[in-house]
C-alpha cells in the first residue's frame, strides 16, 4: 500500500506477513515516517535536475490530481524550486534521510546506481534485507535473480502501464515514461541548470552532492 493515500491505521489492520517483509511505499520525510525498529527502510533519492523534469511530467500527466494539464516546464520549474510541489521541499525530504543515511535498517540508495549497477543493487538489497534473500536470489544459477531483474525492469514495467496508474490522455506522455540518467539535459535551459546547481550547493554542499553523484555531471 501507498502509506500517505490509506493511513497508518489501514496499514496495521492488514494481516501479517510470516517470515517475510510487507512492502509499504512512502514519499514522506524521515520526520514523518512511521519508524520501528523491527522495519528496514530503504530510501531512494534522484538528482534533482532529472527529479523536477521527471516530477513534472508526472504532474502534468495526472490532470484529476493536479489540474496541471496545460502546465509548462518553466512554470513548474519554479514550484519545483520553491518546495511547492507534491510531498513539499525535495531538499527537506532528502536532507532529514541524509542524516540517517548510516542508520542500522536504513538502505540509502541512489536511483543512478541503480541503473549503473542493477545487479548489484538488487544484490545489496537483498542482503539488507537479510541474507537469507541474497541467498534465495543465488541459488539455482541465479534463476531468482534473472525473474526479478526482469520484473523490475523498465521495459517491462512499461508493458503494462495500468498495473501501475490509471489510463492517462494519449496527449500527455505515459507514466512510465523515460527513465533515463541525465534526461535533463534534453528539457533545462542554461539558466535553469544554472539556478539548480546553486540550490544544490546551497542546500547540500559540494562534498554531500559529490558523495551522492560522482560521476554525474554537472552541467
Amino acid at each position: 500500500p501507498h502509506l500517505e493515500e490509506v493511513g497508518c491505521d489501514y496499514v496495521q489492520k492488514l494481516p501479517k506477513c510470516n517470515g517475510y517483509y510487507r512492502l509499504i511505499k512512502t514519499h514522506l520525510p524521515y520526520e514523518m515516517t512511521p519508524m520501528s525498529s523491527d522495519a528496514r527502510y530503504i530510501y531512494v533519492t534522484r538528482n534533482p535536475k532529472d527529479c523536477a523534469v521527471s516530477f513534472y511530467f508526472h504532474t502534468k500527466g495526472f490532470i484529476n490530481c493536479y489540474d496541471y494539464g496545460g502546465g509548462t516546464l518553466e512554470e513548474y520549474f519554479e514550484l519545483f524550486l520553491d518546495g511547492r510541489v507534491d510531498f513539499g521541499d525535495y531538499f527537506v525530504n532528502l536532507k532529514s534521510w541524509l542524516r540517517h543515511r548510516n542508520d542500522e535498517n536504513i538502505l540509502f540508495i541512489t536511483y543512478e546506481d541503480l541503473v549503473e549497477d542493477y545487479r548489484g543493487e538488487v544484490l545489496k538489497i537483498a542482503s539488507f534485507l537479510g541474507k537469507r534473500f541474497e541467498d534465495m536470489l543465488l541459488e539455482n544459477n541465479e534463476l531468482m535473480l534473472q525473474k526479478v531483474m526482469e520484473g523490475c525492469s523498465f521495459d517491462h514495467m512499461q508493458q503494462d502501464l495500468l498495473r501501475w496508474c490509471s489510463k492517462r490522455k494519449d496527449e500527455f506522455t505515459p507514466f512510465i515514461r523515460n527513465g533515463k540518467v541525465e534526461d535533463w539535459k534534453n528539457h533545462l535551459t542554461d539558466d535553469q541548470i544554472r539556478r539548480l546547481n546553486e540550490k544544490m550547493e546551497q542546500e547540500l554542499g559540494a562534498d554531500t552532492i559529490d558523495s551522492l553523484w560522482p560521476r554525474l555531471k554537472r552541467y
